[in-house]
């Protein structure tokens, strides 16, 4: 009868031991922990004697290892913590109400106003407005003093007619009044300032003529009067 035989890897029975070193293709086993050991690009892995997970679903978002040495990490949110424990190989998932951020609360009171910052620079002048109405007329305002006399002119102080009295301005804004009498005419030209006299004898009856007396003809100019009734 053929006998077996009897292939041997390296081994230990002592919890925890691990192999120091290994060739590739070379196994170790450790039958206290239940652990086969080889080596590989990374370094020695243990191979586990226990069922473990193809693929962990997290909310419907399935996570897949893409290789042998990926590794699943367990992060903490919204007051949420995680804590692991290497030596007995737990993971401990807690709460912390501290941590937790709620939703935005309302809006809170407005603080109050501030003081006033210092007066900008003058902005340059706008153009002109359109001319506004006319507003009331004022009172009138008092009456000025006196301004100082005028220099007086020239002028005859009466007016003489032989056989009659002056004539004296009784004040400075009399007028004297030149009144024709039976075939006599008065004319004025205000453009010149002239007065003229003339003889009318047109409807005038008993008019006596007094040319003066004619002592020598020679150079006597014949004058023709009309008839004279």
């Amino acid at each position: 009868m053929a006998s077996n035989t009897v292939i041997q890897v390296k081994k230990s029975g002592t919890t925890g031991n691990t192999p120091v070193s290994l060739n590739y293709g070379e196994l170790a086993l450790n039958w206290a922990d239940g652990k086969l050991y080889y080596k590989n690009g990374v370094g020695i892995k243990a191979i586990y004697n226990q069922k473990t997970f193809s693929t962990i679903n997290a909310n419907n978002t399935l996570i897949l290892a893409g290789n042998y040495a990926d590794t699943l990490n367990f992060v903490g949110n919204n007051g949420i913590t995680i804590t692991g424990n290497a030596i007995n190989s737990q993971i401990s998932i807690g709460f912390n109400s501290a941590m937790v951020v709620g939703a935005t609360g309302a809006t809170g009171p407005q603080g109050a106003t501030g003081c006033v910052g210092a007066t900008g620079p003058m902005g340059p002048t706008g153009g002109c407005g359109a001319t506004g109405a006319t507003g009331p007329q004022g009172p009138q305002g008092c009456i000025g003093a006196t301004g100082p006399a005028g220099t007086s002119g020239n002028y005859f102080g009466a007016i003489a007619a032989a056989g009659y009295d002056d004539i004296v301005a009784s004040s400075s804004n009399t007028t004297l009044t030149f009144n024709a009498q039976l075939g006599l005419a008065i004319g004025t030209d205000p453009a010149n300032s002239t007065v003229y006299f003339a003889t009318d004898l047109i409807g005038a009856a008993n008019v006596i003529l007094d040319y003066g007396q004619v002592t020598d003809t020679i150079g006597v100019i014949t004058f023709d009067y009309g008839y004279v009734s």
